[in-house]
Order: structure tokens, then sequence, then C-alpha cells
């Protein structure tokens, strides 16, 4: 390479763009492309070594560069079903004339080999058959001759040196044999092993070419495995079926007699305990006795028979269709856990054979043979010296998981370029912006990619005291070196990569947890008007017409690198403001009204009484534990405990996660801007899925790693499923109770899930909140770093490098973000107040420009002022008239009981102990009023779109001593805990969630002896709960709440407060609504 002194101007090949470019510079060649790119053939390039990074890269012929180096990243390497090799073998030395007169002349030395840096993510087999990796040294020239008598020919020229080889690969091989070992180590049931058995090692087995195992083995290892799959999808299906018959539905198209329901729940619980064993275990004190796959199949069908409307079968039948064998049934997977041991045995020897057979036969970096003498005047006489061998080279080769990770410092290539990732992570950004499940799946595979490839980044490098990265001494950190400091192809790359994995892991993160890009659930919606976001939105947009300016400016002046210079002259400021916008979303992720804390909030206020309901729960759960057991042959304890895990997915998100292979990473390092560190117990270490069936359920739960957390600490592992699957797994353990014992316990259950829906939603939140913060931080840290460059004095050598594109490209995005963050949320304002649906994002990305952002915009406009005419000025009923009571919904019972009793809670502000009387509960559209007076009385009958004024909490029969005013005052802290729904005037249910209201309410006690004297004049205190005028709002009103939602009343113990006589407990409501059209 040249002196690093005498520094190049990167020369362009290719412009950047979005996804390719293509650059030269001190005799190094860099290509990049974050999809799919086919190598030209014949393949030449100036310089010394070429760097091409591809997600997937073609190469349709021989590559052949005598003495140079080429490095290779690729997710996917196409090389086609022929032999192709990649030679970069020293030239041969040149043999000699014949001479003469005098001495033979000495053969030149044979050419030193390059270099071949090859990093394939997850490599076909079939590369390593037809793969040729050359890197020998060049042969030694032949001596010349000499007709001089007397002469001697001349000596042979020495061979070349071998070169190097790194050779770092994902094979299948590994997959397999990790399978093969987690299913041998399984302790979940052995119908979740099955499935792994056929997709991680069966399928990939039987479909490998080359074949990695074969031979009888296999094929009676696959016959066992298809065997027991028949006889799980039967077991399954008959189970289904059998649920159907038992289930307790109402207008069932036949009534089971009693004799045939003894008969299906003892055959049921054979085939319940079936799908339950554990892989390789089985019941020898109960043994299995419900049949084969094949009588399973016939006991299903003659079940659906029997059942169908109108059916001709008969109870005989169906009885004799249920009868268990006399003899227990072989189960097949009882043989195939035997057969596991030497199946991994077999899988880890060809996964060696192969390492060897690479090592051995694909690379080669033999040192060149040295050239013979040559003659002197006859042959044989008078012969020149042979020269040296050339040192053989080093061939280095490093196997990893398909698709996984390669975690070694040792490796001798530096795979990972910032400006390739750079282009990944933005390739997967657009993605993630889609609404759809399939384009967040890919978004999350390429969030995967990066996270897996970039897994080194934390070993290399670690963040000192001073925020400065160190990197840790090693053959990577010396490659990395190479590149930035010799080489100079590109600039910061250890901060670039640290931020580009730490990106990549949040927004897998965001998306496991079921969060769009902003990190918002569906439902989540602002009171704040359009109006009040409008300005912002608008200034943010003229700073990306600016940046857009700017950018097309840069990117004209890139062929000439004095303009290139010239034109990210003002560039500075412009990353001053994207600091600014990072600072910004810091403080408001920080701010005591924002994300972190209003979820904070949350989770400590229904934590308690998750806890507490959990415990209550499952000791009423105790006189039909065993009736759930023998239905269902789970543990109805262990199942109440999963539930308390269960966290809500989006609609998209079992499409956007399936065959998710990265764990979730928990942040527990970050502080605020104070220094404070975040609530650590608030973290989620750990997120899982909940599956189709309790058995599913249970297993998750029980494969958790951290069993000292208790289910419902906030930080305890995260079961992720769909609102309709959860529903459905509530209604399955629900049907399991017997009728005539479980009415009230389902009803206990189901405010149970809505507190644990609850709950978990705010701790999501927060851990979402969590990775926002993340990534402000690294974006404020970057932009500083790379404001330094932009700065300095080698700005005018180093514009030209595609990372200074990326970085203007990084910042123009980053300010489109915000901008569709700021119209977002006032789309979703617009949403809440008018209930009308917003103009969501079109197609899958990339992120709008100038002119896509003001069309959204005016889009959004529109909708708002539909919005106000329906929130303002449509006719609306307002109540209750002077004189007269609100709705008002009576405390049941339980509710009663909660409220009479106490808890201790440390004051705040004074650290003091406090005794607190509080109840939780929960309203929802169409629920009973609970009136003394009028058992089935409706709550807010024939009303919709119900805003509210005023919410009052009364207490008939409470006892209070009397302040210095002579008042028996009793104040009650009110709280909306941020989740509602509100039905619109065609009875759509819409749902919300949003920051907790706190309200406060103050009543005079004296003579409340029933709720007739809960009058108006006894009320101390006015709300002011939102904006309910008829004209327009002003831009810093907020919309009013609804009823329908989680409420919070506690009242403090002061003054004697006595709760031990009340007899009843109100909540009133004022608002306003309309009718039904």
């Amino acid at each position: 390479m040249s002196d690093p002194d005498e520094l190049q101007v990167p020369q362009f090949v290719h412009v950047p763009d979005d996804n390719f470019f293509h650059f030269s510079r001190n005799q190094t060649t860099v290509v990049c492309s974050s999809g799919e790119y086919v190598l030209k053939t014949p393949f030449d390039f100036n310089g010394e070594r070429v760097i091409i990074c591809a997600e997937t890269l073609e190469i349709p012929g021989d590559i052949k560069l005598p003495g140079k180096s080429i490095d290779i990243c690729c997710h996917t390497l196409r090389i086609g079903s022929s032999t192709r090799v990649i030679d970069v073998s020293g030239n041969p030395g040149d043999p000699k004339d014949p001479e003469t007169i005098g001495n033979g002349l000495s053969g030149s030395t044979g050419g030193d080999a390059g270099s071949i840096r090859l990093y394939v993510q997850a490599m076909d087999p079939e590369v390593a058959q037809n793969l040729k990796l050359k890197a020998n040294g060049g042969r030694g020239g032949l001596g010349g001759n000499t007709s001089a008598k007397d002469k001697s020919g001349g000596n042979g020229g020495d061979g070349g040196n071998g070169g190097f080889i790194c050779f770092s690969y994902g094979h299948l091989t590994q997959v397999i044999a990790a399978s093969i070992h987690e299913v041998d180590s399984a302790s979940g049931s052995w119908a979740d092993s099955i499935a792994m058995l056929q997709d991680n090692i069966v399928q990939p087995l039987a479909s490998a070419e080359p074949a990695i195992v074969s031979g009888e083995g296999l094929s009676n290892f696959k016959l066992l495995a298809e065997n027991a799959e028949s006889l799980l999808e039967a077991a399954k299906l008959l189970s289904r079926a059998l649920d159907a018959l038992l289930s307790p539905e109402p207008n069932k198209p036949r009534e089971v007699p009693y004799e045939i329901e003894e008969v299906v729940t003892s055959y049921n619980a054979h085939v319940q305990r079936l799908l339950s064993l554990q892989i390789g275990k089985e019941s020898d004190e109960d043994p299995i006795q419900c049949g084969s796959a094949e009588s399973l199949d016939n006991a299903r069908k003659t079940v659906e028979a029997w059942f169908a409307p109108g059916s001709v079968t008969s109870d005989e039948d169906l009885t004799n269709a249920l009868q268990l064998e006399t003899t227990p049934i072989e189960l097949p997977f009882a043989e195939l856990k035997k057969n596991l041991k030497p199946l991994y045995n077999l899988v880890v020897a060809a996964m060696r054979k192969q390492q060897l057979e690479i090592t051995n036969t694909v690379c080669s970096t033999r040192g060149g043979t040295a050239g013979a003498g040559g003659n002197g005047h006859q042959t044989g006489i008078n012969v020149g010296d042979r020269g040296i061998d050339g040192s053989a080279g080093q061939t280095q080769i490093f196997p990893f998981s398909f698709d996984g990770s390669l975690e070694t410092l040792n490796v001798n290539h530096a795979y990972a370029l910032p400006e390739h990732h750079q282009m990944i992570l933005n390739r997967a950004n657009s993605l993630y912006f889609a609404t759809d499940g399939k384009s967040r799946g890919m978004a999350r595979l390429l969030y995967e990619r990066i996270v897996n490839r970039l897994k080194f980044v934390p070993l290399l490098w670690s963040t000192e005291k001073d925020g400065v990265l160190e990197g840790k001494d090693s053959n990577l950190l010396d490659q990395y070196k190479d590149f930035q400091d010799n080489r100079q192809i590109t600039l910061q790359i250890a901060d670039q990569l640290t931020s580009i994995y730490s990106r990549a892991t949040s927004m897998l993160n965001q998306i496991l947890k079921g969060k769009d890009l902003f990190g918002f659930t569906e439902d989540f919606a602002p009171r704040l008007t359009y109006d009040f976001y409008y300005s912002r939105i608008n200034s943010l947009i003229d700073s990306v017409k600016e940046f857009e300016t700017k950018e097309k400016l840069y990117m004209d002046a890139l062929k000439s690198q004095a303009k290139a210079a010239d034109s990210l002259s003002g560039s500075v400021s412009m990353f001053e403001r994207r600091r600014d916008h990072a600072e910004s979303r810091i403080g408001i992720l920080q701010d005591s009204n924002g994300p972190l804390q209003t979820a904070a909030y949350q989770i400590t206020q229904f934590t308690p009484y998750l806890k507490e309901k959990r415990v209550a729960v499952k000791e009423a759960l105790n006189v039909v534990a065993e009736d759930i057991k023998n239905r269902l042959q789970v543990d109805a304890g262990m199942i109440i405990d999963a539930f308390a895990t269960l966290a809500m997915a989006p609609s998209w998100f079992t499409a956007a996660t399936q065959g998710a292979n990265v764990a979730h990473k928990a942040y527990t390092e970050i502080k605020d801007s104070s220094g404070m560190s975040i609530h650590k117990d608030h973290v989620i270490t750990e997120l899982g899925d909940a599956g189709k069936t309790l058995f599913s359920l249970s297993d998750a739960f029980q494969s958790r790693s951290d069993h000292s957390l208790e289910p419902d600490d906030p930080g305890a592992i995260k079961i992720m499923a769909e609102a309709d699957k959860i529903q459905d797994l509530l209604k399955k353990f629900k049907d399991a109770i017997p009728a005539q014992k479980g009415d009230k316990l389902k009803e206990e259950l189901d405010d149970y899930m809505e507190l644990v829906k609850n709950r978990n939603s705010a701790v999501m939140d927060y851990n979402s909140a969590l990775e926002l913060l993340n990534t402000a931080h690294q974006d404020k840290a970057l932009c500083d770093k790379q404001m330094e460059t932009l700065g300095g004095e080698q700005l005018t050598l180093n514009a030209n490098l595609p990372i200074i594109c990326l970085w203007l490209r990084k910042a123009r995005d980053d300010l489109k973000f915000d901008t569709m963050l700021h119209i977002d949320m006032a789309a979703r304002a617009v949403k809440y107040w008018g209930l009308v649906d917003i103009p969501q994002f079109r197609g899958d990305g990339p992120l709008y420009d100038s002119s896509a952002l003001e069309k959204w915009v005016k889009d959004v406009e529109k909708k708002w002022v539909l919005a106000k005419e329906k929130y303002s000025h449509l006719v609306k009923s307002k109540w209750p008239s002077d004189g007269h009571m609100g709705p008002v919904y009576r405390l049941t019972e339980g509710e009663l009981l909660t409220l009479k009793q106490f808890r201790e809670r440390k004051d705040s502000q004074t650290g003091e102990s406090v005794q607190i009387h509080g109840v939780m509960i929960t309203l929802k559209p169409h629920m009973l009023a609970n009136s003394k007076t009028e058992p089935e009385a409706k709550l807010f009958h024939l009303k919709n779109n119900i805003r509210l004024s005023q919410v009052r909490f009364w207490v008939v029969g409470l006892k209070v001593g009397e302040n210095d005013l002579k008042q028996e005052l009793v104040s009650v802290q009110i709280t909306m805990m941020g989740n509602e729904q509100i039905i619109d005037e065609q009875k759509k249910v819409w749902r919300f969630s949003s920051q907790p209201m706190r309200l406060d309410f103050e009543y005079e006690n004296r003579d409340i002896k029933d709720l007739t004297d809960c009058t108006q004049n006894r009320a101390l205190s006015s709300q002011m709960l939102g904006y309910l005028n008829a004209g327009d709002p002003d831009s810093k009103a907020e919309a009013a709440i609804g009823p329908f939602a989680t409420w919070r009343f506690e009242i403090e113990k002061t003054r004697g407060l006595d709760m031990e006589s009340i007899q009843d407990a109100y909540v009133e409501f004022c608002g306003v609504s309309r009718p039904f059209s």
C-alpha cells in the first residue's frame, strides 16, 4: 500500500445511494450492497485489496487476483453447482533465456500470494463442496541454461510464500447438533419437542445436499419422528373434539348424558396425560391406554359424528369408540429418546469432518515450489542450484451456527463494515414502518441478522468512565485499526458499530414487545389537540426541506472533492439541530409526565393489587383444583401463575415474530440526565411465546430462566400472546371449572386477567420507553462525535467517504423520524377527540420526504376538522341537571371488603409510612350498575361518546373526626389508570391507552346515612377533566376522559378514620353524552 502520509482522495465508481456504493482509496477498493450483488466476470480492480460486502453475493465465474487480497462479507453466497475458484496465488517466476557466453541467469522469485478473507453467515452445504480458495505462493522461475563451456546454468528462483486464508461460515450441522442437545435435555412435553424434531432436525437432515448423515440410522429415526407426529396430531384433534363435547356452552347441538360424560371424561384424562408426557418418560404408574394414532383418529371421527346436528350415531357407537385399551400403547417418542445420543454423535462427527475438509480441500496456502537450476553446455552438467521453496501460508477456519454469531476476537477479518450495516439498518427501519406483520417480520429478520453479526461488538469495545470506547487487543481490533488508521476507508468504526448494534437490538426488542417503530401500542392516544402539535410539525418539515437541499448539493458535488467539502461547510448546524432533537427526546422520556414516569407510576399502583388478587384467586381455586387437573391435566395454581406473566401483543405479532431466534436483551444500566438509575426491578429480563394451548403456556412459563422472581413481579418473564389467544386460553381454563361451582370464580378470573393486562401493559410501556431512551442517548453521543469530524481539519480529504454520506442520510432520517413521530402523535390525538379513523403510513416506507410529510399533515388536518365537529358542535346531553345525581355505580361486596382493608405506603415527600384504604375498579361498557333497587339496571344506559366533567366517590357509614373547621372532611384520591374504552354513536367500541389522570375529591361526611344524602352541595371540590365547551378548543386544551376504564380510589387513614362499619360505597359521574344513531 502507498505511504499513509500521502492519502488519496476517495474516488467513486458508483456514488452512494440508499443500497449501494463502490469507491477506492489508498490502493483499497470497497463495494457495499445492502441487498444482492453479482460480481462481474472477469473480476478485477485497481489497487492491492478489495472489500466486498453484500447480503447476497453471487460469484458467477472464477476470480483470479494474483498476489492481491480480497475480503468478502455476506449473509448468503451463491456460486452455482460447478466448482468455483477464488485464486490469489502469486505469479510464477519468469524463466530465463539461455546464455551463450556467461553463466545462465537466475530464475526470478515466485510472487507471494495475497489473502482471502471470507465470511458467510448462512452457508449452503453445497458451497463447501464446490468452492476452492487458493492462496499459494508462485512457483520460482527456472534458472537459465548456458551453452558456454565451463559455465554453469543459472540458479532456480525461490518459490513465493503462501498467503493467508480466513474462512468463517455459519453451517447447518452446528444448529442441528444444538437442536438435538436441546430436545435431549428438554423438560417440557413431548408435543413441543416433536415440533423441534421435525423442523430443526429431521427436515434439515433429510433435505441436506450433500447428506450430513445417511444410512439406516437416519431412516429409522425419521420414521419414528413421523409416527410420533402422527400420534401427536391425532391426539390434538381428538382433544379439541372432546373439549367441544364437554364444554358448558349453551345451545349445543346435542346434550351429553351423564353416563356418556363419565366415559368421555375418563378417556379425555388419558388423552391429556398423553399430550403432557415428557419425551422419553413413560408413565409406569398410570399407563396411557387411549390407543394408537389410528384408534385416536377413529375416536375423533365418532365424537364429531355423534355431536353433529341431526346425528344418527348412537350412544353405544360413541361409548365403544372411547373404550380404553387393555394394553398400554407403545409410545414412539420413548424410542426416539434412545436414538438422540447416537444421532448427536453422528452429526458432530459430520461437523468435524466438514471442518477438516474445508481446511484441507477447500483452502490451499502452499508455499511456491522452487525453480530448478539451469543446465550447463550439456544436460545435467554444471546445473545451477535449485531455489528455496516458499514458506507455507496460514489458514484460519471459524465455523459457527447457521445464521448465527461468530463470537471470537481471534479472527483476522474485519467482516462488518459500519457503512454496510447502516444501510441494512435503514432497510429494516423502512420495513418496520409498515403496519402489516409480513413487512415487520422481514424487518425483524434483518435486525436479527445485524444483531447476530455484530455480537462481537460489546466484546471488542467497552465504554470507559469518560465515555470513550476502549478496544481490546486482538486480531480483530488490529484489522479494524488497519481500515481506519492506515487505509482510512472509514471513520469512527467503534462508535458507528456500537451505535448500529445498539439500535438494531432496540428495534428488535420493540418488535418482540409488540410495539411500533415509535414505541407505541396500537391504541395509544394523547389527549392534546392537533393544534398543539401543528407549529412544531411545520418547523420540523422546514428543517427536513433544508436538509434535503443540503444533501442534494452534497450528492451533486461528490465527484469533485473540493466542492463536496464546501457543500458540507454548513452541515454542522444541521447536526447540532439533530443533537437538540435527541436531547429533546431524552427530556420528554424522562419528564415527570413522560412515558417512563407514567409507566412506573402505573406499575407501582397495579402491582400490589395484582399480587393480592393472584393469592385470592389461587385460594378460591382450591375447591375446583382437582376438577381442573382431571380435565386438563395441568396444575391450576401453576396456570394462574403463568397467567400473571401474559402480555398482550398486537394483531401483527405472530406473523412478525414467528421463527425469531434472538432473545430479548434487557437494558439495566441506563441512567437519566441527572444520573439517577432506572427502576431495575421493572426491567423485563426475558420474553416468551404463549403458543395456542395451556400446555404451551405452561411450558413457556416453566422454562423461564429466572425462578427467583415471583410470577407477578414486574421484571418476571413476560409471555406474549394476542388478545384472541389470551381469551381462548382463559376460556379453556374456565370451561374446566364445573358449572355448579364456578360462576363467581369465573368472574374473579376475569377481574384477575384485567389486572394482569393493565399491569403488564405498563411494564411493557416502561421497557419500551427504556429502549427509546437508550436510542436517544446513543444518537446524541454519536452526533457529538460526528460534529467533531465535520468540523475537523481532515474534512477536505474525507468529505467523499461513503460514511460521510451515510451520516448525512442518518441525520436526515432522524429528522424525518421526529417529524413523523409528531404527525403520528397529532393523528392519534385526533382519533381520541373525534373517534375517527386516522390517516396511516402508506406502503413499506422509506421515511417520508418533505412533500409526503406535507400531504400527510393535510390529511390529518381534514380529520381534525371532522373531529372538532363531532366533539364540540353536535347535539349532546349534559347530566345531571341541577339538584340531581349523575349515573352511579355501587361497589360489589368484594370491592367493599377490599376498601375496608388498608395497606402501608411510604409518603413520597416525607418518607413516612401512611395507611391507605383503597380499591381498584374496572368499569366496562354495558355492565350493570349494581343497584340495590334495580338489579338489572345498566350503568350509562343509552349513553354513548361519554365525556366526564366530574367523578365523585361517596362512602356510606364511614366515621372520621372533625378538622379545625368542624368539618368531617373526607379526601379521596381518584386515578383513572390510563386504559379506557369509548362507545360511539354506531355502538363501535374504541380502545385507547393514554396517560393516567389523577383527581382529588373532597366531601362533607356528616350525617350521610344512604345514597340520597350524597348530594352535590356536600362536594367541596370541583374537578377540571377536559374541554367540554361548544366552540373550538384552543391549542392547549385536553379532551375529556370517559368512564369505561380502571379506576383507583384511595382514602388516607387520618383523624381517626374508621372503615369497619361502612355499608356502601358509590362512584358518581357527571358529564356529557350523545344518543345512539
